[in-house]
């Protein structure tokens, strides 16, 4: 019987073939290696290949930065948005494309994810350029970053920016940004220990000319006024229109004493008003423009919206003193601002609750001393404060629109008292009274003569209107119409105090001009200078 096989395994070999079969083993493995090497290799270059054919399509700037942050790879993107090749941008830092290096700029072991704006360094007379960048790190140690073109972003929010915080009109400030600047300046002025103050420019009867003249001659007005007003300021000072004719200036660096700080805000707010009183072309007509100046220093931890009001006070006091002029803020002048406005406040209620009055003064001839007229003339009696003038009012009524409707009553008022008068000794007594350039500009007087003097039954002819001198200035077609038909009806239009301003003979030919009542500048020196009396007499 024959004995079985036995199957033969490594043991069963010899040491010779053993070898042999390690060799071979080894040999095999290493070809299999080399095989899997090169085909890992040829995909890795086959990614690469892929990766470079995908950035150079896109649109967007890529690049690669190597653990110092300078350039190892660009694609077109990032040529077009800087306008540097690979050529000019391999190895050097991405830093040195970028205006300011920025926290996420720094790749030295600090990438951000997040997106943050950079400003792009621009060749001389190339307009700025902004990218969105975001830094991501790669596994061999670099960066990857992608720049995204915002330029037309950033320039709209900065329109933005510049409508919020700009007049549209004159370039300027608005009050927004005077506000943050003065906030900004209260601030630091108490490290450095230097004075901040304000000064507040009005302009002098900016309403008649801007109504009269047309909105676009008052444009061209509020533009000129702020050309001359940075003319006249020191360097560093901010000029801000807050609205309408109003403007603000803002002077920091002040000296550290009081005095010698207003002293430095004085010479500058004249220094300004000169400027502005400098005759102006405008629609034809030169005008000489005033404005009245208030200045008022900070106090130490005021705030802004409280020095504006301080600095509001001194102007209105500086106009109250005959305008054109310059104010210094103080604690009188706060409650002069409260009072005028609880005036304006009261003004809205005076008709309501009877509180006007018109009193009658009389008019006498020269020569035979007989009463020949009365001028109307209104009182306000004011439940606390007692009888008022007008100088305590009218000007309030003016500036809040009140007079057209103060004016109508007391017209209405007057006329009715006029005409229960009786007989005088050279006939029927006449009545004057006198009329806001408010009321003018409404456009709406003789309907509102009309009506006064048909529900009083006065004839036309006894009643006279007073104009000022500022109506002849904004005396356009409109203005002059309506003079034209008052003057028709047989109403008397007297030009009051003829002489001073920009009352001339040409306004005597104008309008329909039937008296003149001179100022009282010349009659004050009738009988004692002879130029006076000649002037009269012309």
């Amino acid at each position: 019987m024959q004995a079985p096989r036995r199957r033969r395994g490594p043991a069963a070999l010899g040491p010779a073939a053993m070898v042999a079969g390690g060799i071979g083993l080894t040999l095999l493995g290493q070809a299999a290696r080399r095989r899997s090497a090169a085909a890992h290799q040829a995909e890795l270059a086959q990614v690469a290949k892929d990766y470079e054919s995908l950035i150079a399509h896109v649109r967007e700037a890529i690049v690669r930065l190597d653990a110092r942050g300078c350039l190892t790879l660009v694609n077109p993107g990032w040529t077009r948005l800087t306008g540097h090749g690979a050529d000019e941008s391999i190895g050097r830092p991405l830093t040195a494309f970028l205006e300011q290096a920025t926290t996420a700029t720094s790749v030295g072991g600090h990438g951000r994810d997040e997106p943050t704006e950079v400003r792009l360094r621009s060749r001389p007379g190339e307009p700025a350029r902004w990218a969105e960048l975001a830094l991501r790190a790669s596994p061999d140690g670099g960066w990857v970053a992608t720049l995204v073109d915002v330029s037309a972003r950033v320039a709209a929010r900065d329109e933005l920016t510049t409508q919020a915080l700009q007049d549209s009109l004159t370039g300027l400030g608005n009050r927004m940004s005077l506000l943050a600047h003065l906030e900004r300046a209260l601030a630091t002025s108490g490290r450095s220990m230097a004075n901040v103050g304000l000064i507040f420019l009005d302009l002098d009867r900016f309403k008649v000319v801007n109504d009269s003249l047309g909105h676009d001659v008052g444009d061209r007005l509020l533009r000129e006024v702020a050309l001359r007003l940075k003319a006249g300021l020191r360097a560093g000072d901010v000029a801000c229109r807050l609205g309408g004719d109003e403007f603000v200036v803002l002077c920091e660096g002040l000296p550290t004493g009081a005095e010698a700080a207003i002293v430095q805000l004085d010479d500058v707010a004249h220094r300004v008003l000169r400027l502005l009183h400098e005759p102006m072309v405008l629609g034809g007509r030169e005008i000489a423009v005033s404005a009245s100046a208030g200045i008022a220093l900070a106090d130490p931890d005021q705030r802004p919206t409280a020095l504006l009001a301080d600095a509001d006070a001194a102007m209105y006091h500086a106009k109250d003193q005959g305008r054109g002029r310059v104010a210094v803020f103080d604690a009188r002048l706060r409650a002069k601002l409260e009072d005028r406005l609880a005036v304006e406040h009261a003004l809205h209620r005076v008709l309501e609750r009877d509180e006007l009055e018109v009193w009658m003064q009389p008019v006498h001839a020269l020569d035979s001393g007989e009463v020949i007229a009365f001028e109307a003339l209104v009182r306000w009696r004011h439940p606390s404060r007692g009888l008022l003038a007008p100088d305590a009012f009218l000007s309030v009524a003016e500036d809040t629109g009140e007079i057209a409707t103060m004016g109508a009553w007391i017209l209405r008022e007057a006329c009715a008292r006029a005409a229960r008068w009786p007989m005088g000794a050279d006939g029927p007594l006449r009545l004057a009274v006198n009329v806001s350039p408010v009321q003018l500009l409404r456009g709406d007087l003789p309907e509102v003569v009309v009506e006064a003097l048909t529900a009083s039954g006065l004839e036309p002819s006894r009643l006279e209107l007073e104009i000022t001198e500022s109506v002849y200035l904004g005396a356009d077609d409109a203005v002059t119409g309506q003079l034209l038909r008052l003057a028709d009806m047989g109403v008397s239009i007297a030009m009051d105090d003829f002489g001073t301003g920009y009352s001339s003979l040409a306004s005597l030919r104008e309008l329909p001009i039937t008296v003149i009542k001179l100022d009282r500048t010349f009659v004050s020196g009738l009988g004692r200078r002879t130029l006076d009396e000649a002037i009269v007499r012309s």
